[in-house]
Formats: structure tokens, sequence, C-alpha cells
């Protein structure tokens, strides 16, 4: 099988994540692929495969290079950890059996009940993932 190409964008800014996930994510494209101008560490360009059948989806990645950006600049952030963390789980709650979904309600809610607390300067993107899992018929403790 042929394997097409691929971009990676190293990132742990909550809001570059958050605009990725809800498909409103603004790039350039550069030699065909799709490349962000900031908020990300390191863009890898790889060949890419995808494991068809595989529920979460699974990809074979082959480096070709690496583009460092810049170094990391600000201190860790909990808050920021936590909202990526809450928004891997989001992804899963339409594909985990019942009975999982009830404990990673328990999760999301923690996380985001956190975030809101401790770092105030994303609560908007808090907030709108939280009406995000509502509207989908999901209750948070």
């Amino acid at each position: 099988m042929k394997l097409a190409l691929c971009t990676i964008h190293v990132t742990d800014d909550p809001r570059v994540f958050y605009s990725a996930l809800m498909k409103n994510l603004e790039f350039a494209i550069l030699e065909g692929l799709p490349a962000l101008s900031s908020g990300v560490y390191s863009i890898i360009r790889a060949k890419c495969e995808y494991t068809e059948g595989n529920n979460p989806a699974t990809f074979r990645l082959i480096p070709i290079n690496v583009q460092e950006l810049g170094k990391r600049k600000k201190a860790f952030s909990r808050g920021h950890s936590l909202f990526i963390d809450a928004m891997v789980h989001f992804t899963r709650l339409e594909i985990l059996p019942k009975e999982e979904v009830k404990e990673l309600l328990e999760v999301l809610s923690y996380e985001l009940k956190t975030c809101k607390r401790i770092s105030p300067d994303i609560r908007d993107l808090v907030e709108d993932l939280e009406k995000r899992i509502v509207s989908k018929g999901f209750k948070l403790a």
C-alpha cells in the first residue's frame, strides 16, 4: 500500500488543540500539506498509513523530517493539560461502551471543573466543551 504524506504538529497550547478538534483551525498549505505558523513547537513531516477497522483509529508513521519552530517558553499549566486530556475523552464518548462512558463522564466532570478553577484564561473553551457534551445527550456530574 502506498503511504500518504502527513504533518504532525507538536503543541501543548489548548487553543490550538481545541481549534483542531472543532475543525476550525487556520493553517497554510506548504508542499501540499497543512502547516501551522504559531502555537506549535515543531512540525514533523511523515509518511502515514491508516489502519482500517480500528476504533479508535490507528496510524503507522515514518518520519521524513522535523522542523523545530522554537523553544518552549511558558511554564507548565496543569489546567491546560487537563483540558487537553478532557478533549481526548470527549472524542471517545460516542465510541465507548455505555458502562465505560459513565466512568469517563465522571473524569470529564472533574477535569472541566478543575480547569475552570485553575485556568480561567481558557474558561470560554471549557464552557463550550461542556455545552457540546450536554448537546450530545450526556450529563456531567
